[in-house]
């Protein structure tokens, strides 16, 4: 018997390798392509992006190039040439800036011709303006052109203001100015300056032309640019100034990369990039090096790789930052494929410990107090123990990243799509024109009112076009879910109200108690949304909301956007939030004549993902639960046959069962407790342990009903109760290991 047991045991461990080495070279070449596919995918879209800066910095050269080769004909001591070269110098800003002004992007906000002191040399040739220096500034302002002097010294040495220009005659060659804001346009601005000279022999500068490229120009091309949903760019001077950056406060500030270290408001508002200016200490060079000029890094947490490409004909640094659950990881073909892997691993080790077992089980030599067959059940119970926490580890992830929404608007570009198909299916159902709505809001805070029910508090705008057919008594938002609280808010209650740019901008500060449905099937892995459902005050119109991406500096979804950064649930970790569309779906009119005409068929969502926090469960049902197993375990070596030992232990089988009523009576306390804190119908992940705790308690107590009876049962009654205790602990993480395995791979 026991040399038929030793070969099935082979038979299978062969089998169970075979399995192996076909899984672990399948499992880690598919995370590798998976992975190599996404680093591609991401270093392509770098590229990209790249590439599309550099288009229009292109643009910028060839426009400044074309300005250079028209005043580098004239001939600047002829007398009195004064009107001629006004007239052409106006001529040609003015051209330069209808030109562009057609261009979809990469529009030049400004473009100048500064003359240099040197010109004025030649008695009666050119009239200066004041300083002794001639200037002209042309820049577009409501729609038009207008052309002014510099009124300042353009010329002086060593001011930061004019740096545009001395750096540029100084060097004799085109330059890349640092970002500024100029008080002329209002905004943040890039320069470009370009000498030209008197001569073809480039001995006198005549002159700089200077370009501004309004830094609105690269947050648009920035901002088009997906970067896998999660990610973002940011772009480096060569001086190590911030030219763009998502969150524009950020970009503001003069986080200069300097040796003494960084900004306190750049360490916190972003770690990467305060990470990058500190020499990138955090990180780690990876592979990719297909470029000379593109990098590859990884955040030495690994929750973040970061693409760096140089910008042609600027030295700046173009920085991609993508979160690595982005990449591939975790994907849901791989996780199958781990979890098989890791039941394969499992069963391999734990005949492997069976086997061992059978061939030395006479020649180890272990302490009186532990027999060698404590020792192999030890060690089959701790196998599936380490493949349980492999596979629930693995679950957490998974199962939060399966349940996400696929819908996310995460930049204006998912934005565009949404409204493309709503206007198509719109006009395909002759819909009475759509009205788009920008819709923004940010929660300051999440509290339980009840077990049941949320309360939600915050802020939140609409924006209104003024020449638009919205009239102002129509105007407001409702939150179509809310159970209690105030729930439609309108024109007239807005706590605050601003116009700019024909854009009417009002807002509200909200309070709504909303029920919380998640899917508890999970627990304590279990993971769930949040969701304020937004629908417009006038639900007749064909009046859709949309987000407001512009009003957040990052709109990756694990950057939270619209959730104040002090916000937090008790029990639950945040994860991330985002905004989405759904289609509605109601089947009634609403009393509304003309209903499908008229109602609009798209609803805008805010999203908080949560994840439980494992702490909570942990001390509150599974360390009790863990207790409970610990003491049946403790009854079971106190059950003997031996009428010694039990008087000394005061064994019986009453005192077993009677320990086992109060574990019985606590377990069903603790397993109502939890049903009462989820209010959920169904049957859980983590019930399936006090199913098993009472299956336990029953066994244990049957055991010692059989074992105090004369009748001897091998089972029972070898070696007084040795078998039963042997198998306990390989038999409950057995049990748990499969419930693991079904419920959460």
């Amino acid at each position: 018997m026991l040399d038929y047991l030793i070969r099935c045991n082979r038979y299978v461990g062969l089998l169970l390798l075979i399995l192996l080495i076909y899984l672990v070279p399948q499992y880690f070449q598919n995370k590798t392509h998976v992975f190599e596919q996404k680093n591609t995918l991401a270093y392509e879209e770098t590229l990209y992006a790249a590439k599309h800066i550099e288009r229009q910095i292109a643009y910028l050269i060839e426009v400044g190039d074309t300005i250079k080769s028209q005043l580098s004909d004239e001939d600047f001591s002829q007398h009195d040439m004064s009107l001629a070269l006004d007239t052409k110098v106006k001529r040609i800003l003015t051209h330069t800036l209808q030109s562009n002004k057609h261009r979809q992007e990469g529009q030049i906000f400004a473009v100048g011709v500064s003359l240099d002191k040197q010109i004025f040399n030649t008695p009666g040739a050119i009239a200066s303006d004041q300083y002794e220096l001639k200037s002209w500034y042309a820049f577009q302002s409501n729609n038009q052109i207008q052309i002014k002097p510099k009124n300042y010294d353009y010329t002086q040495i060593g001011s930061k203001k004019t740096q545009w220009y001395t750096k540029a005659v100084e060097q004799g060659r085109a330059i890349w100015q640092e970002p500024k804001f100029s008080s002329t346009s209002g905004a943040y601005i890039i320069g470009y300056s370009i000498p030209f000279f008197t001569d073809a022999s480039r001995s006198q500068v005549a002159g700089v032309i200077s370009l501004n490229y309004s830094l609105t120009e690269l947050k648009s091309i920035m901002r088009a640019r997906h970067f896998w949903k999660t990610g973002y760019g940011f772009v480096v001077s060569e001086q190590g100034n911030l030219i763009y950056h998502p969150n524009e406060q950020l970009a503001k500030q003069e986080v200069v990369l300097t040796n003494g270290g960084v900004s306190q408001y750049a360490s916190k508002k972003d770690v990467i990039l305060a990470c990058y200016l500190r020499g990138g200490a955090c990180f780690t060079e990876r592979l990719m090096q297909r470029d000379a000029q593109a990098k590859t890094f990884q955040l030495q947490s690994g929750k973040a790789k970061v693409f760096s490409k140089l910008i042609a004909h600027t030295n700046w640094q173009l920085h991609v930052v993508f979160m690595t659950n982005e990449l591939g990881y975790n994907a849901k073909e791989l996780h199958r494929m781990y979890v098989n892997l890791v039941l394969v691993s499992t069963l391999f080790a734990i005949n492997c410990i069976i086997g061992l077992y059978f061939k030395t089980r006479h020649r180890i030599t272990t302490p009186s107090w532990l027999p060698s067959s404590w020792l192999f059940v030890g060690a089959i119970s701790m196998s599936f123990m380490v493949g349980l926490a492999l596979i629930a580890k693995e679950a957490s992830v998974h199962l939060y990243e399966h349940q996400s929404d696929s819908l996310k608007l995460t930049d204006e570009q998912d934005v565009s799509k949404a409204r493309a198909r709503y206007l198509r299916y719109s006009d395909q159902i002759k819909q009475h024109p759509a009205q788009f709505v920008k819709t923004g809001i940010l929660v300051r805070s999440i509290e339980y009112q009840n077990l049941n029910e949320l309360v939600i508090s915050g802020y939140i705008w609409q924006k209104y076009d003024l020449d638009g057919l919205i009239e102002d008594k129509q105007k407001g938002v409702v939150f179509a879910d809310a159970v209690d609280g105030k729930l439609f808010y309108r024109f007239g209650e807005h706590h605050y109200r601003d116009i700019t740019h024909n854009t009417e901008t009002l807002g509200w500060y909200f309070k709504v108690v909303l029920p919380l449905a998640i899917d508890h099937s999970y627990y304590p892995f279990d993971s769930g949304t949040v969701s304020l459902r937004l629908k417009h005050l006038n639900m007749a119109n064909n009046i859709v909301l949309e987000p407001d991406l512009n009003a957040y500096p990052l709109v990756y979804h694990s950057a939270k956007p619209g959730l104040n950064t002090v916000a937090k649930l008790t029990g639950w970790d945040i994860a991330n939030s985002y905004f989405s569309l759904r289609k509605s779906n109601y089947e009634t009119d609403f009393g509304i004549s003309n209903y499908i005409d008229r109602y609009n068929l798209a609803e805008l969502y805010f999203n908080v993902s949560i994840k439980r926090a494992f702490i909570n469960p942990l001390i509150t049902h599974v360390a009790p639960m863990m207790m409970v197993f610990v003491i049946l375990f403790l009854l079971l070596i106190l059950s003997t046959a031996n009428q010694s030992q039990a008087d000394v232990f005061g064994f019986n089988p009453m005192a077993v069962i009677t320990g086992s009523s109060a574990l019985m009576f606590s377990t069903m306390l603790w397993h109502s407790t939890l049903r009462g804190e989820l209010n959920d119908a169904g049957i859980n992940y983590y019930e399936s342990y006090y199913f098993l705790a009472y299956l336990a308690l029953a066994l244990v107590t049957i055991n010692s009903v059989l074992l105090s009876r004369t009748e001897r049962m091998y089972f029972i009654h070898h070696k007084d109760n040795l078998l039963p205790r042997l198998f306990y602990w390989p038999f409950l993480s057995c049990a748990l290991f499969f419930i693991t395995y079904l419920k959460l791979g």
